[in-house]
């Protein structure tokens, strides 16, 4: 189903046939179509998209120190985290791994800085049945449709500055939220 602006319905499909089984957020496909269509609408009303794309290190080590059952239950409560820190309309999805997309529409970089800032401190709270020798370091890019002046960028180009910036975030050591604004960072 769509709105009136071509914009698909939020709770469509958060937990359908194609979202990620494990976490019940979206996929990587269904991400990217909801990105293209933002990004579309952004360009004919101006209103702003963001890309928040959080790196979880560590889940892997708990995999293989706890077992599939524990790392599963912490993919749970992260997702359930990250779903708790964002507006009704807004996206979450698992794309992979230690992967997490959120699309933000209607917020700038300095919101959507803001909303990362609150999911990483969220991800650095201890987690439910995981000693606290297993740490989930999470690196964060954020990306914005009005941070490149006067053009909006294309879906392909926002997710590539949330990478370069997610990748940033990783050299500096993790746990930071580094936010793109055309080609320098804030």
């Amino acid at each position: 189903m769509t709105s009136p602006d071509g914009r698909s319905d939020p709770e469509e499909s958060r937990d359908g046939p194609n979202g990620d089984p494990e976490t019940v957020l979206l996929s990587r496909e269904e991400l990217r179509g909801r990105l293209d269509v933002m990004v579309a609408a952004d360009g004919r009303a101006h209103v702003p998209v963001s890309v928040i794309l959080l790196d979880m290190d560590g889940l892997e080590t708990i995999r293989a120190g706890l077992g599939n059952q524990v790392s599963e239950a912490v993919l749970g409560q992260i997702s359930d985290r990250l779903r708790s820190t964002v507006r009704h309309g807004d996206f979450v999805g698992h794309v992979g791994g230690e992967e997490f997309v959120i699309l933000c529409d209607g917020i700038g970089i300095d919101v959507s800085t803001r909303v990362a800032e609150r999911m990483l401190a969220l991800t650095r709270r201890s987690l439910d049945n995981v000693p606290t020798r297993f740490q989930v370091r999470t690196s964060i890019g954020v990306a914005s449709s009005e941070t490149i002046s006067g053009v909006v960028p294309t879906a392909d180009e926002m997710i590539a500055q949330a990478v370069a910036a997610m990748r940033e975030s990783k050299r500096r050591g993790a746990n930071h939220v580094i936010a793109v604004a055309g080609t320098a960072e804030s």
